[in-house]
């Protein structure tokens, strides 16, 4: 790992560390059966879907200028164009929240509740939808490969 990923690493931690404090939720109801309970949850969230989609539309149309331009930039410079890139969105961009209301299972083992699954939702929320998102792309890329 170079010095660009531990700075994006670093900046993306601490962008969702920043997120999960804007995180609210209720608790809204509870269904217990024996050692199994569904807990529904309101979940009010940071929505990090636009800065992703402007981020990435604004690191091609540099990366492609670049390369137009016959600019050979390595993995690093690469990689901190797109660390900046992300930067500066985020000071510009607005927060935009998701809510949504979440049915939890939950399994008690030894006298403790614990989550039984983490679902696709419950990794959005605390993602900030780069799950979907990182998800989304991943289709697309392996449905454009069959």
């Amino acid at each position: 790992m170079n010095n660009s990923d531990d700075k994006y690493e670093k900046y993306f931690l601490d962008y969702l560390k920043n997120n999960a404090k804007k995180l609210s939720y209720s608790i809204k109801d509870t269904q217990i059966s024996d050692d199994t309970a569904t807990v529904k949850v309101d979940v009010k969230y940071i929505d990090g879907t636009p800065l992703i989609k402007d981020t990435i539309s604004e690191y091609l149309t540099q990366a492609f200028s670049s390369v137009m331009s016959g600019s050979d930039m390595s993995d690093e410079e690469m990689s901190q164009m797109l660390l900046s890139i992300m930067q500066e969105k985020q000071k510009t961009l607005t927060d935009s929240y998701v809510e949504k209301t979440l049915a939890v299972k939950c399994v008690k083992v030894n006298g403790n509740w614990y989550i039984e699954e983490v679902t696709d939702d419950l990794l959005n929320v605390v993602s900030s939808n780069f799950y979907s998102l990182a998800k989304s792309i991943s289709d697309s890329f392996n449905s454009g490969l069959e």
